[in-house]
């Protein structure tokens, strides 16, 4: 550290140094000969910085004394502490008043003195401003560097009966020594902050007040709940961290909304009370967790009004948007498709709508009936069998039907001769066909047809008959007409004739009759 050097007179006289105060703990040690100041022990700057040592010079019984100032230099040797590994802060989200505000101020410490004891801050995350200003990578400080002087203590001894120490003609009797040419840093008083219209927070790289710039939403599809940072506290060379957690507080900003504000659905004809119609979900992106922001009730704005009762088609579960029926038997062929709107709304009065389509689906509840109880059917005997001898048309309100036809056995004059062919397009029936040729010469075809048919939408087998509701009947009076389709035949093909020769003129000779067995209006022979 130091030599030191007492004069004697005369001179080559042995000189005896010793620290005799100042020293409790050791920490240096003098050479009792040279002088020569050591550190016995490392000195710490965070607990004592100087040390004022009372040294004594004898020589030949005499004794001389000064002071020593050493004074502890720091050096970082201590990282940077902060006081807990994460930082939690509450926010209220869309909050826009008087921005930017602090809304968390975190302090570390550094156990060095002076400039390494001096601390800055940055930080790190999505939503944060890095526009300001720094000298270096941790660092807001601009240092410079300045050296300073380690003056030697020359005492000198003299031979007076009354001899004492005594500092060299440059120093002053209270030296001061610096263990260490550490430079040191010197800041600005004044830290920058920098605000951003892009970026969410900042901090003072000086104070360690973390501002928010703008407003956050907390909320989907854009928002977030919690923003996670890391801030950062540097002495200049060495660094600590810590995390922050920026929650955002709900408000009630989201009204609820329906994903699909048009529903369309179905329901069978005929439902008892309480059927299901639909289950609807209203989405709100507010905080469930937070009052009743997120609570939805829903309602039916619009119902349908049951015109026989005067109450309403449907009900709603305001809590889990379930619509049933409220009547029974809803008629498909009275109403065909209802439209309902439904509301729901949160616990803050923000609402939503929505509109429900609910188309009655038909079933097979009414029965089919033929267009007349009697059918009276005229057909030209010349007519073959393929071809369609009359239609019988069929009314059914209902849409899902399996139509089937058939003659009655044995209900009637020439039923046998006749069958009934279910119509593929155009209306809905059946087309009449004969088995037969018919003919009008046949006495009993000449006498006419009659029978009954029936007709179920139960489709075909014999147990669909059995249901009379399904099954209706009408009766087929068929009359046929003559059709020219026979050639007159001469009842005699020749005669036989003897005339005398002078038969007058004009004189009959014979008379010819041919037989037609049309019907009268087909059988004059001319």
């Amino acid at each position: 550290m130091l030599r030191l050097s007492a004069k004697v007179q005369p001179p080559g006289i042995p000189v005896l140094y010793e620290i005799i105060e100042g020293n409790k703990l050791g920490q240096f040690w003098l050479h009792p000969n040279s002088g020569r100041l050591a550190l016995h022990k490392p000195l710490d700057y965070e607990t004592q910085t100087q040390h004022i040592l009372k040294v004594q010079a004898e020589a030949l019984g005499s004794t001389s004394e000064t002071e020593i100032t050493v004074c502890v230099l720091d050096s970082n040797d201590h990282t940077p502490v902060f006081p807990t590994s994460l930082y939690e802060t509450q926010i209220t989200e869309e909050d826009d008043h008087h921005l930017p505000k602090i809304i968390l101020t975190v302090t570390a410490t550094d156990s060095d003195g002076g400039e390494f004891g001096r601390l800055s801050y940055r930080l790190s995350g999505n939503g944060v401003d890095n526009g300001y200003s720094h000298s270096s990578p941790h660092s807001s400080f601009h240092p410079y560097r300045h050296s300073s002087s380690h003056p030697s203590f020359h005492p000198s001894f003299h031979s007076s009966p009354h001899s004492s120490f005594h500092s060299s003609p440059h120093s002053s009797p209270h030296s001061s020594f610096h263990s260490s040419p550490h430079s040191s840093f010197h800041s600005s008083p004044h830290s920058s902050f920098h605000s951003s219209a892009v970026a969410a927070f900042a901090i003072d790289s000086t104070t360690g007040a973390i501002r928010l710039l703008r407003p956050l939403d907390r909320d989907p599809p854009y928002g977030k709940a919690q923003w996670r940072l890391l801030v950062f506290a540097s002495d200049g060379e060495l660094e600590a961290s810590a995390d922050i957690r920026v929650n955002l507080k709900d408000v009630n900003d989201n009204a609820p909304y329906f994903p699909n504000p048009n529903t369309l659905t179905t329901i069978y004809e005929g439902s008892p009370q309480g059927s299901l119609v639909v289950q609807l979900e209203a989405i709100d992106h507010d905080d469930p967790l937070e009052g009743h922001n997120a609570r939805v009730v829903y309602s039916l704005e619009k119902n349908v009004i049951d015109e026989t009762t005067g109450n309403p088609i449907f009900t709603i579960d305001s809590e889990r948007g379930i619509i049933t029926t409220s009547v029974c038997c809803m008629d498909r062929e009275k109403t065909q498709r209802y439209a309902l709107q439904v509301v729901a709304t949160d616990g803050g009065g923000l609402k939503g709508t929505g509109t429900v389509v609910v188309e009655v689906e038909d079933v097979n509840d009414m029965p089919p009936r033929f267009s007349k109880s009697e059918w009276d059917v005229e057909v030209v005997e010349s007519l073959t069998p393929k071809h369609v001898l009359a239609t019988l048309t069929v009314v059914d309100l209902d849409l899902t039907n399996n139509f089937a036809f058939r003659i009655v056995a044995g209900s009637g004059r020439g039923w046998q001769h006749f069958y009934l062919a279910t119509r593929q397009t155009g209306s809905v029936g059946a087309d009449l066909y004969s088995l037969i040729k018919l003919d009008f010469e046949n006495p009993t075809h000449r006498r006419g047809f009659r029978f009954r048919v029936e007709v179920t939408d139960l489709g075909e087998g014999e147990e669909a008959w059995l249901d009379k509701y399904h099954v209706d009947g009408a009766w087929i009076n068929l009359r046929l007409l003559d059709a020219n389709d026979n050639t007159p035949i001469f009842i005699h093909a020749h005669a036989h004739l003897t005339l005398s020769e002078d038969t007058p003129v004009p004189t009959l000779l014979t008379t010819f009759t041919a037989r037609d067995v049309d019907g009268v209006s087909n059988s004059y022979i001319y």
